[in-house]
């Protein structure tokens, strides 16, 4: 440890009531060092980190919070103290470095919280706190909200899931998020500066816009709750407990949506969505695209797909039947001089439609028509497979406890108390 040794000091008053605050540069502790971070779980034992991907590729972000927050420089090990009077403090890039102010830090910084461990980056308030990166060529920023998974789940469960459902409902939507979370951080996270992105790519995340009373509840009554399965291997462990809104009557097998095989995911039979969910999730209208902006999106997202300069055909190659549920598993590319490579259905429907609120399924079918390639006859909303959201409400409203629904959704699995 460094001794507190004060290095320099600057008070700098932005007139017109923009910013106030006090920098103060120390020697702090080793970067490395542990953090406390907030909880919304009903005890103080440890729990594990997670570090959320908030933003990528930013050229600047504002920092607020009401009672300050420190800055440590993740080269020098200084820190900075700003006590910002809860307005916002710009972040941007300059000269090469990360600029706050007049101040310039090296290529990564911490940002934590004076108190309560809350504080808004671009306005939206999360907990944790907050590691800023700036990018090898130091053109642009990462922002990166670090906390423990608890508090993640709050921010969670109630993005993916509308909180005023069912008690058991949200219970199920906890455990399936916790154990989906640390599987993709022990898979992928090692590999990366972090867990899992804050967006649908992974699961949707929030901050405190997401919690609820409804909510925090479910998260702590299921705390530590994560499933288990037997992998091919023989080994047990989590899975990626993958969920969507409405399946349309079958859940989907992974292998033919993600490539992945588990025993729990290769998908059942659900008439329990059909009943409440929305009838544009259940049956949804024609998504038309036209040939060239379908050519462009393919081309520019897909390496392997350029060589096919543009695309003149899209064909159905591998399709799956569950029942009344016909989905769309992999498609054919055709370029215009008979080249051809193939991609995923789920990849081709988020790269036609990345809002996946239009083209909300691959159950659906395919024709090319007047210029434009047509998806229609479309069921359900989402990629199918694991736990359907809207299944887990109906069978939570007859009585259903969470852990039968999860049962149910994720056959073959048990539930444990992981922490």
């Amino acid at each position: 440890m460094h001794s507190n040794r004060t290095v320099a000091f600057r008070r700098t008053v932005m007139t017109g009531g923009a910013v106030v605050f006090l920098l103060a540069w120390t020697f702090v502790g080793c970067w490395k060092r542990q953090l406390e971070y907030p909880s919304v779980s009903s005890d103080k034992n440890e729990k594990p980190g997670v570090r959320v991907l908030l933003f990528d590729k930013v050229k600047n972000c504002t920092l607020k919070s009401a009672a300050g927050f420190v800055i440590t420089d993740g080269q020098s090990n200084a820190s900075a103290h700003f006590i910002s009077e809860n307005t916002s403090v710009s972040v941007s890039i300059a000269n090469g470095q990360i600029a706050i102010g007049k101040t310039s830090f090296s290529g990564e910084i911490l940002v934590t919280p004076d108190k309560h461990y809350v504080m808004a980056i671009n306005d939206n308030h999360y907990r944790g706190s907050f590691r800023i990166i700036l990018s090898g060529d130091r053109s642009s920023l990462m922002v990166i909200n670090v906390l423990d998974i608890e508090a993640y789940l709050a921010g969670v469960v109630g993005a993916e899931m509308p909180s005023y459902w069912d008690a058991e409902a949200l219970k199920t939507q906890a455990v399936a998020a916790r154990t989906y979370c640390l599987y993709i951080a022990k898979r992928f996270g090692t590999k990366r500066q972090w867990d899992v992105r804050a967006t649908q790519a992974n699961q949707v995340y929030r901050g405190l816009a997401a919690e609820r009373a409804t909510v925090i509840d479910a998260v702590r009554q299921t705390e530590g709750m994560v499933l288990l399965c037997t992998h091919e291997n023989g080994a047990r462990g989590i899975f990626p407990t993958y969920y969507s809104s409405t399946c349309g009557g079958h859940t989907e097998n992974s292998r033919n949506v993600f490539g992945d095989s588990f025993e729990p995911l290769r998908g059942v039979d659900c008439p329990y969505c059909k009943r409440i969910a929305r009838k544009s999730y259940i049956t949804w209208p024609v998504f038309e695209i036209s040939i060239a902006e379908a050519s462009s999106k393919l081309t520019e997202k897909y390496s392997s797909l350029k060589r096919l300069k543009t695309v003149i055909a899209i064909e159905e190659t591998d399709v799956s039947q569950n029942g009344p549920i016909r989905r769309i598993n992999r498609v054919k590319i055709i370029g215009k001089d008979s080249a051809s490579d193939w991609i995923r259905g789920e990849d081709l429907r988020l790269t036609l439609d990345p809002t996946g609120m239009k083209m909300k399924s691959t159950a659906c079918r395919i024709e090319k028509k007047n210029g434009k390639f047509r998806f229609h006859s479309g069921t359900g909303f989402g990629h199918g497979v694991g736990m359907c959201q809207y299944g887990a409400l109906g069978q939570a409203r007859h009585g259903t406890s969470f852990e039968k629904i999860l049962s149910y959704y994720y056959p073959g699995s048990w539930l444990v108390k992981g922490y």
